[in-house]
């Protein structure tokens, strides 16, 4: 390695490579895991009400993207119960 390739940042080796592998494993696999042990967030259109206030206070009502429950289901949770069965 000269010093040209440091100033011009190409310094690239198989301890980075690796580096950047390993932690999109264990984020990966931490989020997967996260997924498992809580499967369910907030619903993002009536943040969890179970009811939409809709456009104006003629049209308030249950919420039709998580029919009323508050709850969704996280990216990956389907996979992750998928994988278990």
């Amino acid at each position: 390695m000269t010093p040209t390739d440091l100033a011009a940042g190409t310094t690239d080796t198989a301890g980075g490579r690796l580096l950047v592998v390993v932690t999109v494993l264990v984020f990966t696999a931490g989020y997967l895991l996260s997924a498992r042990l809580g499967p369910y967030g907030r619903c993002r259109r009536c943040d969890g009400n179970g009811q939409s206030p809709g456009s104006n206070r003629n049209r308030w009502g249950v919420c039709k993207r998580c029919k009323g429950s508050g709850r969704r289901e996280r990216f990956g949770v389907r996979i992750v119960h998928k994988r278990r069965r």
